[in-house]
């Protein structure tokens, strides 16, 4: 009672050269395009979520704040020959302030902003304070210290005062001593006349260093 089936041979099966799946190259297109779209999305987002100050005018924009000029970054071992060449000191130094030339006119702009900033007024004492440690503050009070004496005549004098009594850095720059200071005079244990001492960068230009850090 079994009945025959109608069938032919249609094509002879062939061995198959590669897989069904996956299929890697749209695979890596896919991925590729998709971590690019990625990448780019989560920058766009920093950059959004990104509150960093970095140029003069975000800082007007921002803080609405007058910006008196902007000092490059100089390493922490060039600084101190930057800022003493810029007093015309001979030898390596002389090099240093002249190859970093940026550096030493950034503190005669500063030095020109600050004098024109209260025209009329006698300007006698300026305070350098940061937010934070290591925010420069020794380089930009020493440099505008030395292009303030630059620029005064011979009876007049720039006191260059380092009032960190934490850390005090200002006589490494000069390369004075600091076993009397700030801290000395204070406790009444030196004289003010005795403890300010001329900084070597600039002959009108005096220091008067932090001194010991009291305990």
């Amino acid at each position: 009672s079994i009945k025959a089936t109608n069938l032919r041979l249609a094509a002879l099966a062939s061995t198959p050269t590669a897989p069904v799946a996956p299929k890697i190259y749209m695979n890596l297109a896919l991925a590729l395009l998709l971590s690019t779209s990625v990448a780019i999305g989560a920058a766009l987002a920093a950059d959004y979520l990104d509150r960093t100050l970095r140029s003069s005018e975000q800082v007007e924009q921002w803080l609405n704040l007058p910006v008196l000029t902007t000092v490059p970054r100089v390493a922490g071992k060039r600084m101190p020959a930057a800022l003493l060449g810029q007093a015309g000191q001979d030898g390596g130094e002389r090099a240093v302030a002249k190859s970093g030339m940026p550096f030493t006119e950034a503190f005669s702009m500063l030095r020109t902003s600050l004098l024109l900033s209260a025209p009329g007024n006698d300007l006698r004492v300026v305070l350098v304070a940061s937010a934070a440690p290591a925010e420069g503050k020794t380089t930009v009070a020493a440099g505008l210290a030395l292009a303030l004496a630059q620029q005064l005549q011979e009876d007049n004098r720039v006191l260059l005062v380092d009032s960190d009594l934490r850390r005090p850095t200002v006589h490494n720059v000069f390369g004075l001593p600091n076993r009397v200071g700030l801290s000395t005079v204070l406790e009444g244990q030196s004289k003010l006349s005795e403890t300010i001492l001329p900084s070597g960068g600039a002959a009108n230009l005096l220091v008067l260093p932090a001194g010991p850090s009291p305990r």
